[in-house]
């Protein structure tokens, strides 16, 4: 199930135009920002219509549903995960995750490697150890906080 979701998320991201967020030089909403010059918390235009990650076909591939009935989920180690309904806090502590989701108020990311899609989110956070990290958002205007390095957050269209 993982190498399909990782074909999956792989084929998304080149077909999308995506393919930056993973390489040397990231995508900045700003053609003459840098990673030395672009201000935290910049939030990346969003992608052409039509070029946005499917989050339904991910979620269809994920290896784990989790529970959020408690109000809160820790993921720490690498996987596909999704999470259905609402959930008050989510945070990423590991690498290499893979996270769809129906709606997040909180989410808290550190290390690298990440990919969250969620249809609407209010509070985002990377700290200064995120990069390599994709974060897309279908609806709302999330609070972002972005300290990382080489990632790419964006509402879908």
């Amino acid at each position: 199930m993982r190498t399909m979701l990782g074909v999956a998320v792989v084929a998304a991201l080149f077909g999308s135009g995506c393919s930056s967020v993973f390489l040397e030089d990231p995508v900045y909403p700003d053609a003459t920002m840098t990673a030395e010059t672009r201000t935290p918390g910049t939030v990346a235009d969003p992608l052409p219509s039509g070029s946005a990650l499917d989050r339904a076909e991910i979620a269809a591939a994920s290896d784990q549903v989790l529970d959020c009935s408690s109000g809160s989920v820790v993921i720490e180690y690498p996987g596909a995960f999704s999470i259905k309904g609402s959930c008050a806090s989510v945070t990423i502590a590991g690498d290499s995750t893979v996270l769809t989701a129906d709606h997040i108020d909180q989410l808290r990311i550190s290390g690298y490697g990440h990919i969250v899609l969620v249809d609407t989110i209010d509070d985002i956070a990377l700290d200064d150890t995120v990069s390599g990290t994709v974060v897309q958002w279908e609806h709302g205007d999330p609070k972002v906080d972005d300290k990382s390095a080489e990632s790419r957050l964006f509402r879908a269209r």
